[in-house]
């Protein structure tokens, strides 16, 4: 039941990623599921060509109610509450999705209550027509606790203004030891590829010492320009129907995203530069050693549901000391 909504996830991330990367001769790190389920609650309320270009933009096309229904069959599953295997290693993974809409707006009950039961996501009021900066202080200061105050200032001082009607927040925090790296230009990758590099019949079981540098990703996005560019333009604009929500004209102001990847020896916070390095080694009998020394791509995947939970670029690398 869930592979359209994996498939559809999948291309999405694909395309924001090409996005992303032309953007910037930078770092890149984002994640994709925590994007499109935060955009669920959107989804619901758009109406018309808002709702169309969403779906669109999304990979979803016409699967409207096939989203809202994988979506809460992935979370009822309980697919991506527990993330960690049985292992030895400490890790944390925090995800925080949440509408945050002005005092003003009067939501629909109906709406609320959908939100709540089909996106797992529920609307808290503030006031930025009157105190923008209080709103933003209430906002930054519920995620700093959501994410065990992993991801602090979240919206910056003129992220939110007295004409902010909407605001969606996406965050997550992942700390864990991995290792998945690639040397493939982000232009040819696609959806196909993926798939084929991780079927098991192309993959042969290889002994390898890896040495990577340890290293801390943070990076933040208003995805605005990176949502356009997928196709969904009436969202940000005077044409935006969100009439499924509230009556009124309504668009959304901000959707910011923040991601935080930290990857060290000990699976312990990183502190300073890269002066650790990880290692993998899975016996004494060593056939092939890889050591990281130029700008890759790395994608962390839940592999139960093939879903991509990260994407990343690492320009340039830390050392390998």
């Amino acid at each position: 039941m869930m592979e359209p909504v994996i498939l559809a996830n999948s291309k999405f991330s694909i395309g924001l990623l090409k996005v992303l990367c032309k953007a910037t001769t930078g770092n890149v790190l984002f994640s994709p599921l925590s994007i499109s389920s935060a955009l669920g609650p959107i989804v619901l309320g758009a109406k018309n060509n808002t709702a169309d270009q969403m779906l669109k933009g999304l990979r979803f096309g016409k699967m409207r109610i096939m989203y809202h229904y994988l979506f809460e069959e992935i979370y009822k599953e309980g697919e991506y509450k527990n993330l960690e295997p049985n292992h030895k290693m400490k890790r944390s993974l925090q995800l925080v999705n949440r509408l945050f809409g002005d005092k003003t707006v009067n939501f629909y009950d109906d709406y609320l209550d959908h939100c709540e039961e089909w996106c797992f996501a529920s609307l808290r009021s503030v006031d930025f027509k009157n105190n923008p900066e209080a709103a933003r202080e209430k906002i930054n200061s519920w995620v700093a606790s959501e994410t065990d105050n992993k991801i602090m200032e979240l919206l910056d001082q003129g992220d939110v203004s007295k004409d902010t009607s909407l605001a969606l927040i996406s965050s997550m925090h992942f700390r864990r030891n991995w290792l998945n790296a690639f040397k493939k230009l982000v232009d040819s990758i696609t959806y196909e590829k993926i798939m084929e590099w991780t079927e098991p019949d192309n993959m042969i079981p290889t002994e390898v010492n890896v040495e990577m540098p340890s290293f801390k990703l943070q990076e933040k996005y208003d995805l605005e320009k990176a949502l356009t560019a997928l196709g969904i333009t009436d969202l940000f604009s005077d044409k935006c129907d969100l009439s499924g929500m509230a009556p009124g004209p309504l668009k959304l102001s901000k959707v910011v995203h923040k991601c935080v990847v930290e990857v060290d020896e000990k699976g312990t916070d990183a502190e300073g530069g890269g002066g650790g390095v990880v290692k993998t080694l899975q016996s004494n009998k060593i056939t092939e050693s890889f050591k990281v020394k130029s700008p890759f791509l790395f994608f962390i995947r839940h592999n139960s549901t093939k879903s991509i939970l990260f994407w990343g670029r690492v320009t340039p690398p830390p050392p390998v000391i």
